[in-house]
């Protein structure tokens, strides 16, 4: 296995989910790259994977890659101050209730343009929680995704709001193969 192979594997994998959320999706190799991509808004909220680093771990034959997932959003509010939320009342009233015609966070939505940033985040997350690699020439206990920090990217040359969520993915190597020296 290699970081490669892996973030493209998550970049197959989010790319249709995001278009089906109405958003756009981005596969960034760089900071540089990344950055170009926040300096416009799309319109629509944005996905960005973006791969970060590469390192060892503490046990042999395997390597821990680090990605960005980066939620880009128009500039609105980052939670809805007064959304409502639906309850079932208790004895009499429960057939009959005031906000059933109101919008809450149960109904079935199109997109997710209209959600508020954090909302489309945590929706966001879910997916990369729900993520499982599954390929012949990984060992049983890799690869993991865990997630890790998750942070607002402040920039003033930035016309949306965006947050970063940091993942880590441990992988064994390829195989390799040993060669016989004799001294």
């Amino acid at each position: 296995m290699t970081s490669a192979r892996l973030l493209n594997a998550i970049a197959d994998y989010l790319t249709p989910q995001v278009v089906e959320a109405g958003g756009v999706f981005a596969l960034s190799e760089t900071v540089a790259q990344t950055l170009a991509l926040l300096q416009t808004g799309p319109g629509k909220f944005r996905v960005v994977l973006q791969w970060q680093r590469e390192r060892k771990t503490e046990n042999r034959g395997e390597r821990e890659m680090t990605f960005l997932v980066i939620i880009q959003q128009g500039v609105t509010l980052g939670i809805k101050p007064g959304d409502t939320v639906s309850v079932q009342r208790p004895g009499p009233l429960s057939g009959v209730t005031a906000d059933r015609d109101t919008p809450t966070a149960d109904n079935v939505r199109t997109t997710l343009n209209s959600d508020p940033l954090l909302q489309v985040c945590t929706t966001v997350a879910a997916w990369l929680r729900a993520l499982r690699f599954t390929n012949a020439d990984i060992i049983q206990r890799m690869p993991t995704c865990e997630a890790g920090d998750a942070y607002w990217l402040n920039d003033a040359s930035f016309p949306t709001k965006q947050v970063a969520h940091e993942y880590s993915v441990r992988f064994a190597l390829e195989s390799t193969t040993a060669e016989e020296v004799e001294a």
